[in-house]
């Protein structure tokens, strides 16, 4: 009997062996794996930022995050021994969207770093990528919108106001617009991602990352490495940064910011394995905030005025409200 094309399953229905593997979730290991996730997080964007500071190119950074994603999982597979090449039809495909997925994630998140500080960046990378989060899964993994996930969105979405405070409603600059750009295509890359991960949970995680940051070796190829004819200029622009003399503490940032990015996706890939995508992302969104806020004023000495505050507790009363809502729901269930 030929197995079934994932590619060809309707929104609503499940993929095969989705209902096995929603028996053996183990919510506290979700828990687990979503603090580890939030760890890496804030290592990963604090590392990309101070490799930005010492004039590492977004070409550079991205380009060793791949290698070192991709040397990270071959490692794991092998030591698992697990298939570098999954058994289910189309799979190149899946792959290929989630590696163009992966490259817009990298690019988005370290451009948009160059424009925000740290608790700001992460407020806004945490609202918005839930939201999203939130409507990809409806969308293609059929996950279900009730209204008070519905109402999740449009708290993010106030929150995202206060803390990129417009003009035209709080005067004064706000966020850049260059800034809110990037973030958002950076949080379709990593929403997309995530779909793509959570629709493939009844396979190797390891071996979707493996692909995954492959591809992204020869995308992120540096200019001048690469044939020029390749390159789309609007994507690979020059940067005009001039490399500073000594390169060791710039490498060293930018390798540590590529360890924990490769293993940001390992954990985050095992929490998608024990709940769904929504509930993931609302347990990981307060954890990295208030590491992110310690960070980001302990290290960057970085002020978070009254709105970013507000927003801040709006969060945080958010998260006791969401455990709540979600205990409430299994008690009836």
């Amino acid at each position: 009997m030929q197995e079934s094309d994932p590619l060809l399953l309707p929104p609503d229905v499940e993929s095969p062996g989705a209902a096995i593997a929603a028996k053996n979730q183990n919510y506290r290991l979700g828990v687990l794996f979503a603090l580890l996730t939030a760890c890496c997080t804030v290592g990963a964007s604090a590392s990309t930022k101070l490799a930005g500071k010492a004039a590492i190119t977004p070409y550079t950074s991205n380009f060793t995050a791949s290698v070192v994603g991709t040397l990270i999982m071959t490692i794991l597979l092998l030591i698992q021994q697990q298939p570098f090449m999954p058994s289910f039809q189309r799979w190149q495909y899946w792959f290929f969207g989630y590696g163009v997925a992966l490259w817009f994630f990298m690019w988005g998140g370290i451009r948009a770093l160059h424009h925000m500080d740290l608790s700001s960046w992460q407020s806004m990378t945490s609202c918005l990528n839930q939201a999203l989060i939130v409507i990809i899964a409806a969308a293609f993994l059929g996950e279900a919108i009730d209204m008070y996930t519905l109402g999740v969105v449009v708290r993010n979405a106030v929150v995202i106001v206060l803390i990129s405070k417009p003009p035209c409603i709080f005067g004064g600059s706000g966020l850049s617009l260059g800034g809110l750009a990037f973030l958002f295509v950076q949080c379709m890359g990593a929403s997309i991602g995530s779909a793509v991960q959570k629709h493939l949970c009844d396979y190797p995680t390891e071996s979707l990352l493996f692909w995954g940051f492959l591809a992204n070796v020869f995308y992120w190829l540096p200019p001048g490495v690469s044939p020029p004819q390749v390159r789309m200029p609007g994507l690979w622009p020059p940067t005009g940064i001039k490399p500073p003399d000594d390169m060791f503490f710039p490498w060293l940032f930018t390798l540590t910011a590529s360890t924990f990015s490769a293993c940001w996706f390992v954990f985050a890939g095992y929490g998608l394995k024990q709940m769904n995508a929504a509930d993931f992302f609302l347990l990981l969104v307060p954890i990295t905030l208030v590491l992110s806020c310690f960070v980001s004023i302990t290290r960057f000495h970085e002020n978070i005025d009254r709105l970013s505050a507000l927003a801040l507790a709006i969060i945080a009363f958010g998260f006791v409200l969401d455990h709540w809502w979600r205990s409430k729901s299994q008690e009836k269930r």
